[in-house]
């Protein structure tokens, strides 16, 4: 049985509290995939209480927060309060935190618009990313979510895809900061309160997190290493326990047996390595990632269907064979905040944030460490003259070592702008700035900033930066610039990063100019890094319809190793984007191109053409939809893999064809019943990265002169009511660069990388036509072509249809289809067979309220147009109540196999899936009824009932519209 609810309510409570709530349970395993700006977020339990002076909230929902040193963006589970009375704001929050926070910076590859693997604290992967948790950065500028704006995200996976409108390169600096969803989830409060009086504001604000005791009891089964958890034993924050126990051969996952090997004269014992052989010991393992080669494993390029580790010596891995169980821990944030406005322009503030952790929650002699962080800042302006103001700031930070914050206190950029590690972050340092400038509230802005940094004696840094902007009616410009020193142990470095941008408006039409160029000189080194990045381009958005934006982009970057060996690259883009949108038209073009040349002068181009039109009449009668792409990029090649879940949480089954008992990747097909589906299929990128060429065409064009009704009877005779569809499409992905659309042949190279890199959903191919016309009431002919590669199906279909608009309704129609799996996967898979299909129907409305559609199908299977495989009759009945007297709808299918084949064969569950030989009933009964004004009932009742298996769910569903 199964069951799902699904339930919104928002109305007023009393004359000044509103009601809003969202309680769905619908069994999902994990949470929506969503790529584009499209996505809902999923929300499970919410509910809200919103009153003048307060807002009470439980379930699922965001808490976004940020004073000062104090930011905290996390999606809980839980209960909180908030109230503001007169002077007085506070909110209170107790929940379960849903994720861990993660700053990543990714290493991108040139003409690789993704995907990019996101991962853990640890490095776990894959993880699920929290949706709409993350923050994707370039250069230091946030980017827009959305397949029409500058990336996509694939949360279930961990994926982040780039589009065309920004070509990836090798020298773009990526961050992405996110949430992802752990296993453990931990109990926090929350609370913050504002207090102002006059003058004086007072503010503190509490974050604590702590981790179950319970919990790692449970999941550590050996009570000595819990006693030395509680002796307090262990340094790390996590401890290792054993991660192999003995398992089944009929076992679903990777199974692995112990060796010794002998390496350089020496014996090494206990080597997991991968088996099935049965008259081994044979053991489940569990790996976990310990560091950049600091591990003896490594994960396997192996086709199979689990991740595969595979025993390298000499510590060459990051993963060991060890289960890494955390040691509870517990966090707390406290945070003061004072200030004060001094005369009538200055504002002093003073804010203190401590961090306190419990690294061992289990052990009663754990000591707490400490660490803070001080923020002291003074602002102050005058006055010159009724157009200009001065502004004088003094901002002092301090820190103690090994402070951690909930999320990041400094901007992604803070660490380039000053010429710094990451680890830098975490010492203890002074960070001091003097800050002048002049407003004129209307044209310009000058601002110049001196600051240091220190860190003891290991580091001296001064900074001088500053920032201009001059708008007049026709002219905007801004510039920024850094000139930074480091004084370290190791030397002397300068750096320098300035920006420039020079904006023009002539009408609705903006042209710009933006001048990137940055420079580090260490010790004696002329130009340790230098590059110049010029982007020149226009953009036009006169109205909400219609934009335009064209830009090149070209960036020279200089490498030296020493004072005489220099590298070179530079890289070309050309970047074009037209749009419209219209009533009855709907026009998009992008031409997006690159080219990087290296230190060797070898050259490589990527680019991406797409175009779509869309276009229609009025009244419809003549549409026409245009869409075709092309581009060329590098790809990591990704591998399939089919992870096991509870049944009905799938969408897949395992099928033991060649009855080896290991899992391959052409043994996983579609369930058709819920109770097979018990697995969810995920894609894990391989280190190979390939170059792609990829072609799509899309065309439509339908004439509907049925729509024609307000005009005289000869013009509506003369443009003949008739329905004419017609759909050609084409997709092919491929290595070669000479894509022809012929098949794929036994020997051709694309297959061979298919079927060596497990690659096939990478390398397609698909046509497909369809043309359908129809005149008044009559349906005259109607023809559907699909032909694809790797898994090849095409049909056709001629249909005649006779409908009438009153009581009855006659359908006649003629199937072909030939389904060739040929090299799909594996050689055990080679098949193929033809089907044709005969079926009428016979449609009956408003008998006793009701709708009767009766059909009847007849379908002979053939292997070759000699060899008869069988034949599947059906018989169908749809009954359904039109009225509200009876809102039923039942479905009866009446199945007589004869499949004269093996059963348990591919081919057999292509065409005859779930039912078996001899009679099958497949029967659906919905039934929805609304009570009153607002309550609706719902139901719905499956049974599927062969000579050999029975298999019914149902559900009620009772809900609510206000």
């Amino acid at each position: 049985m199964n069951n799902q609810l699904d339930l919104s309510i928002k109305g007023k409570i009393g004359q000044q509290t509103e009601l809003k709530a969202i309680i769905k349970d619908k069994q999902i395993p994990i949470q929506p995939e969503g790529i584009t700006t499209t996505l809902e977020e999923l929300e499970q339990i919410y509910i809200e209480l919103n009153h003048p002076n307060y807002v009470i909230k439980a379930g699922d929902y965001f808490v976004n927060y940020n004073k000062n040193l104090f930011k905290l963006n996390k999606k809980i589970k839980g209960l909180g309060f908030e109230s503001s009375i007169k002077n007085y704001k506070q909110s209170t929050h107790l929940s379960q935190a849903k994720g861990k926070f993660r700053r990543l910076k990714i290493i991108a590859t040139t003409g690789n618009q993704g995907p990019y693997r996101l991962n853990g604290n640890q490095n776990e992967s894959p993880i699920i990313v929290l949706a709409n948790t993350e923050r994707v950065y370039i250069n230091g500028i946030l980017l827009k979510r959305g397949e029409n704006f500058d990336y996509i995200i694939d949360y279930n996976n961990g994926e982040v895809f780039f589009t065309s409108k920004q070509i990836i390169s090798s020298v773009m600096r990526i961050v992405v900061e996110y949430e992802y969803k752990i296993s453990q989830l931990s109990n926090s409060i929350f609370h913050s309160s504002e207090f102002n009086q006059n003058k004086w504001q007072f503010g503190i604000d509490y974050y604590a997190e702590q981790e179950s005791k319970s919990n790692f009891i449970e999941n550590t089964a050996d009570s000595v290493l819990i006693q030395q958890v509680y002796d307090g034993e262990f340094a790390n924050s996590y401890i290792e326990t054993q991660a192999y126990s003995l398992a089944d051969i009929a076992s679903n996952n990777a199974l692995y047996r112990l060796k010794d090997t002998l390496i350089n004269d020496s014996v090494i014992q206990n080597i997991f390595e991968l088996s099935r052989d049965s008259t081994q010991l044979l053991y489940n393992v569990e790996f976990s990632y310990v560091g950049t080669s600091k591990g003896n494993y490594k994960i396997s390029t192996n086709n199979s269907v689990s991740i595969i580790f595979e025993w390298l010596a000499d510590k060459q891995g990051d993963y060991e064979a060890v289960k890494k169980i955390d040691i509870p821990q517990k966090k707390q944030w406290l945070q003061t905040r004072t200030s004060k406005q001094i005369g009538n322009s200055g504002l002093l503030s003073i804010d203190m944030l401590n961090y306190f952790q419990d690294k061992n929650r289990i052990s009663p002699n754990n000591e707490q460490e400490k660490a803070y962080a001080l923020h002291l800042l003074y602002k102050d302006s005058i006055s010159i003259n009724q157009y200009i103001k001065g502004f004088l700031d003094f901002d002092f930070y301090s820190q103690s070592n090994d402070l951690q914050t909930i999320e990041p206190i400094f901007g992604n950029e803070f660490i380039r702008n000053w010429n710094l590690t990451d680890s830098f972050i975490y010492t203890d340092f002074q960070n001091t700035k003097l800050i002048f400038s002049l407003n004129n509230t209307e044209k310009w802005t000058n601002k110049v900033q001196l600051a240091t940094i220190s860190q003891g004696d290991e580091l001296q840094a001064v900074q001088t930066s500053w920032h201009s902007e001059l708008n007049t009616e026709k002219w905007n410009s801004i510039g920024q610039g850094f000139f930074t020193q480091n004084f370290t142990n190791l030397g002397k470095e300068q750096f320098s990063k300035h920006t420039q941008t020079i904006n023009y408006k002539l009408d609705s039409l903006l042209l710009y100019t933006q001048v990137d160029a940055e420079y580090k000189q260490t010790n004696n080194i002329l130009f340790d890094n230098k590059y110049i990045d010029i982007k020149t381009g226009t953009n036009k958005n006169d109205s909400i319809s219609h934009n335009f934006e064209m830009y090149y982009r070209y960036r020279l970057e200089e490498k030296s190793t020493n004072a005489t060996n220099k590298n070179i690259y530079s890289t070309q883009a050309l970047y074009l984007s037209k749009s419209k949108n219209s009533t009855n038209n709907q026009f998009a073009s992008t031409l997006s191109w690159q080219q990087e040349t290296d230190s060797s002068q070898n050259i490589v181009q990527y680019y991406n053409i797409k175009l779509y039109d869309s276009w229609k009449t009025p009244r419809s009668v003549l549409s026409g939809q245009v869409l075709m792409e092309s581009y060329a990029s590098k790809e990591p090649q990704r591998i399939e893999q089919y992870i096991q879940v509870p049944n009905g949480q799938g969408y897949f089954k395992w099928i033991d064809y060649n009855n080896n008992q290991i899992q391959e990747l052409g043994e996983f097909e579609k369930a058709t019943m819920l109770n097979e589906a018990n697995y969810q299929k995920i894609y894990r990128p391989s280190s190979n990265v390939q170059q792609y060429y990829n072609y799509k065409t899309n065309l439509r064009l339908s004439y509907d002169g049925i729509n024609i009704k307000s005009i005289n009877f000869l013009s509506k005779l003369l443009f003949a009511p008739v329905l004419i569809k017609l759909n050609w499409q084409t997709n092919s992905k491929s290595t070669n660069q000479n894509i022809s659309f012929a098949e794929y042949q036994k020997n051709d190279s694309n297959s061979i990388l298919n079927q060596s890199n497990k690659n096939a959903l990478f390398n397609y191919r698909l046509k497909k036509i369809v043309l359908s016309t129809q005149y008044t009431d009559y349906s005259i002919f109607s023809l559907y072509v699909n032909g694809g590669e790797l898994k090849s199906e095409k049909n056709s279909l001629f249909s005649l249809n006779y409908l009438p608009k009153s009581v009855f309704e006659l359908n006649l129609s003629l199937q072909n289809r030939i389904n060739n799996n040929s090299n799909r996967y594996y050689q055990t898979r080679n098949y193929s067979y033809l089907s044709k299909t005969y079926s009428a129907s016979i449609f009956f409305s408003n008998v006793f309220f009701l709708d009767l559609r009766t059909k009847v199908s007849y379908n002979e299977l053939h292997k070759t147009k000699f060899e008869h495989l069988g034949f599947i009759q059906t018989i169908s009945l749809e009954l359904s109540g039109k009225q509200a007297v009876l809102p039923i709808n039942i479905k009866l299918n009446y199945l007589k196999i004869n499949y004269l084949e093996e059963q348990n064969t591919p081919m057999a569950f292509e065409i005859i899936q779930h039912h078996r030989n001899g009679n099958n009933f497949d029967l659906d009964i919905t039934f929805n009824i609304k009570l009153g004004q607002i309550w609706i009932l719902s139901s719905m009742y499956q049974a599927q009932i062969s000579s050999k298996a029975q298999f019914h769910s149902g559900n009620i569903k009772f809900s609510a519209k206000f």
